[in-house]
């Protein structure tokens, strides 16, 4: 009887996170929210230099991409004596949900202690134990879960362009998801392509798809 018992318990839970899969990957893609801004003309085929606010490889990887995008869109990308700079940016965000990560609680009573117990606690020399055993949401013995749900990251890419000659900023573009699926390359490069496009203009708040 336990063991069919145990049978079930282990096929519900077989089930349960096949679906959950199956749910996420029948989930449509997040869009990214982006809005730019522009202070001051950028004529085409302007010579550009890139920065990075660092050199974390997402920067290093998102800098050719944004240097191939510049030079597709008509641009001069160089390092010396450049008429505008781009200085690239990302911002990385995890928010996830905290949930109970104890299986059970184990609570033992003194030698030494009254008959009664202590109040909210066993008696005596007695052992109390209360062990979960499944739950879809909760940790428990047979559905372990390490630290809650998964956080969603959220990834964001800024472009600030900056005219040399005026010494005044030109230009600035902005670009965010709440989840990118934990691939900051892909939703970067799509974010970085789409800000490139925009350079030079203003936008107000579009969504754009990272399919």
């Amino acid at each position: 009887m336990r063991q069919t018992c145990i049978q079930s318990l282990c096929l519900m839970l077989l089930i349960f996170v096949t679906g959950s899969d199956l749910a996420i990957a029948q989930s449509p893609d997040d869009e990214a929210v982006l809005s730019a801004s522009a202070f001051r003309s950028i004529p085409d085929g302007s010579r550009i230099a890139i920065q990075i606010a660092d050199d974390t490889d997402i920067n290093l990887r998102l800098r050719d991409v944004a240097a191939r995008a510049l030079i597709r869109a008509g641009y001069t990308v160089i390092e010396d004596s450049p008429a505008f700079t781009l200085r690239l940016e990302t911002q990385h965000r995890a928010a996830g949900v905290r949930t109970d990560r104890s299986i059970g609680s184990l609570r033992a009573g003194s030698g030494v202690g009254s008959p009664a117990g202590n109040v909210g606690g066993p008696q005596g020399t007695g052992v109390d134990l209360n062990l979960k055993l499944w739950s879809s949401s909760r940790n428990s013995l047979l559905s372990p879960k390490s630290g809650g749900s998964a956080p969603k990251q959220g990834f964001g890419v800024q472009l600030d362009v900056y005219d040399e000659k005026a010494n005044k900023p030109a230009w600035r573009g902005f670009a965010r998801v709440d989840d990118n699926r934990g691939d900051s390359y892909r939703t970067g490069s799509i974010m970085v392509k789409r800000l490139v496009e925009a350079l030079g203009i203003s936008v107000e708040t579009e969504s754009l798809s990272l399919q």
